[in-house]
């Protein structure tokens, strides 16, 4: 996805694609591009919510259809709504990037964020003063209040746009890189995946 150009590219070939980007990748403009939950089996006996995005005309274009796997818990749908709105929150050019640790490297590269983050006095790697399980704390505390949002009508939390406003980092709940710590969430990570 190319946020400034608002182009949604494929490294594929989908035949009846005119339009290219600087790659020669066939692309569409992200006014064009929709998304859709489907009830799926996630695994053998277990149905789930999928997102699939997907071309606006699927007729037409029926190879941009593109299921995503969100990782969280697939059994309720507003993990999916979650995931498709930080899509449009990254595409959307007249706002500032969502202000989430993924992003934490990059925000300066977006002017517009850039420019917010400026006038709004955003602390510089505002993310690093929180310890992965502080983090943690926080993604589920906006899950709580995202199931009760209005996804029709309503304005995002200031604590969403503005989370320095309301969460301070503690540095001293930080994990140390020791043999275990990375040992422990190397496990994690193979047996359970977890992040």
């Amino acid at each position: 996805m190319t946020e400034k150009k608002q182009l949604v590219g494929f490294t594929y070939k989908i035949p009846g694609c005119e339009e290219r980007d600087e790659l020669g990748n066939c692309c569409f403009k992200w006014a064009d591009i929709v998304c859709h939950l489907d009830i799926v089996a996630t695994r053998p006996g277990v149905m789930g919510f999928v997102p699939f995005i997907s071309h606006i005309d699927e007729d037409k274009y029926p190879e941009t259809k593109i299921a995503v796997q969100v990782p969280d818990n697939s059994n309720n749908p507003m993990n999916c709504y979650l995931y498709w709105e930080r899509v449009v929150r990254f595409m959307d050019n007249n706002q500032p990037l969502p202000d989430v640790p993924e992003y934490e490297n990059c925000r300066h590269l977006d002017e517009l964020t850039a420019e917010f983050d400026k006038q709004n006095d955003r602390p510089n790697n505002f993310w690093s003063d929180f310890s992965l399980a502080q983090q943690v704390e926080i993604w589920q505390k906006f899950n709580k209040e995202a199931a009760h949002f209005n996804w029709l009508r309503a304005t995002p939390n200031e604590e969403i746009t503005k989370p320095w406003l309301h969460f301070k980092g503690e540095p001293e709940r930080i994990e140390k890189l020791t043999w275990k710590y990375k040992a422990k969430r190397l496990a994690l990570q193979l047996f359970m995946g977890i992040p």
